[in-house]
């Protein structure tokens, strides 16, 4: 689920750039909604910066730019802002949104792969059929097998199934 908040994230501070949308702090922020209940264990932000809302990351900056010359607190919007304060806002908020998108890539790393391990019956053994990064794919190409396995990790080295046979890819 994180990454579609990540992607939403970063769809919010697109709009933001672009002088639509507007910032809520953690009532519009996709992360939040999913994290800031749990103090913010778990959010993508906060396995990089150690920090709860944001501290840390490139939003504390953006936020004291905008607390600052716009007077108020939140929701901030660039259109808020006198003209020449509005560049620095738009360089703020696409370092956050180039910060959410190196989230993505991190990630990505840290997605576990589903190998699928197919038998077959006429042969009598088990052979490595793919590795996918949604386990709902694996699933999917599995239920049109009579005998699986999907095994998550990084690579698969070696596997012993219930009947003792080992299956090496």
């Amino acid at each position: 689920m994180s990454r579609q908040a990540i992607l939403d994230s970063i769809k919010k501070w697109d709009l933001i750039i672009s002088g639509k949308g507007v910032d809520d702090g953690v009532y519009n922020c996709p992360l939040c909604k999913e994290y800031l209940d749990n103090e913010c264990d778990g959010c993508p932000v906060y396995k990089v910066t150690g920090e709860e809302r944001c501290e840390g990351s490139p939003y504390t900056d953006w936020a004291d730019h905008m607390f600052y010359y716009c007077h108020s607190y939140q929701p901030y919007s660039i259109g808020d802002l006198d003209e020449d304060k509005k560049p620095r806002a738009i360089e703020l908020a696409k370092k956050e949104r180039d910060f959410l998108e190196s989230l993505l890539e991190e990630e990505i790393e840290e997605t576990p792969s589903y190998f699928l391990l197919l038998y077959d019956y006429d042969m009598g053994e088990w052979y490595f059929h793919g590795v996918w990064n949604d386990i709902e794919k694996a699933r999917k190409i599995a239920a049109k097998s009579d005998g699986y396995q999907i095994i998550q990790g990084k690579r698969i080295e070696k596997v012993i199934h219930e009947d003792e046979n080992e299956i090496n890819s």
